[in-house]
């Protein structure tokens, strides 16, 4: 997970809306918004880099549902969603230990990889924006356990949306020491205590803001 968001800011919501990049136009925006931000950026190494062509795409994005943050044409933010159900999750299965969640895996299980928000929007809610956009795509395909890993200074992030640290720390081939989190989807009284912003999302009461395609 990337360690480029930041939790607190101001709303921005004019002139910016979240997607699900499914063409292929968009998609291609989204692998080289990664190599801005994990490469050029942060300087981090990366496996599947393609530094020819500036991009980043893995084995994970074939079958994944890859939703950004645009501001007109421009990517700003963008978060992976990878349902268990859908294939293979290569390394993260067993780095996440996701065989405890029993009979939930994989009909009901989903990882959540690649976030990231532009350095200038990091002060702003667009990290909070993908998040719930990530939480109702996990919600409309019955799933109850998501799994992700964040660097130190994101735990309190996560931990305020409702994620919970369920194994010491351990080190990702590509991220360092990094803490595993995991979200029970329909533990709404966890969420309620928290005031957690996932909760407009079984409440009803989400705005129009769903993660689907730009152009109906």
């Amino acid at each position: 997970m990337s360690a480029a968001l930041k939790p607190e800011g101001q709303p921005i919501r004019a002139r910016l809306r979240i997607a699900q990049a499914e063409i292929a136009e968009e998609l291609e925006a989204i692998y080289r918004f990664r190599y801005r931000i994990y490469v050029d950026e942060m300087g981090r190494v990366q496996h599947d880099a393609d530094h020819e062509a500036r991009r980043i795409r893995d084995a994970l994005d074939d079958g994944a549902i890859n939703l950004a943050a645009w501001q007109s044409d421009e990517v700003v933010g963008a978060f992976r969603v990878n349902l268990s159900v859908r294939g293979s999750l290569g390394y993260y299965e067993a780095f996440y230990e996701m065989g405890q969640s029993g009979d939930d895996h994989p009909l009901r299980t989903c990882i959540v990889t690649r976030a990231m928000v532009a350095k200038r929007l990091r002060c702003s809610d667009v990290a909070v924006r993908l998040c719930v956009a990530a939480f109702d795509v996990a919600v409309r395909h019955g799933v109850r356990w998501s799994f992700m890993d964040c660097n130190d200074h994101l735990v309190r992030f996560f931990t305020a949306l409702g994620f919970v640290e369920y194994t010491s720390p351990k080190v990702h081939k590509e991220y360092g020491e990094v803490h595993l989190m995991r979200l029970d989807l329909e533990d709404h009284e966890h969420l309620r205590r928290l005031k957690s912003p996932f909760c407009r999302v079984f409440d009803g009461a989400a705005n129009s803001e769903h993660p689907r395609r730009r152009n109906p």
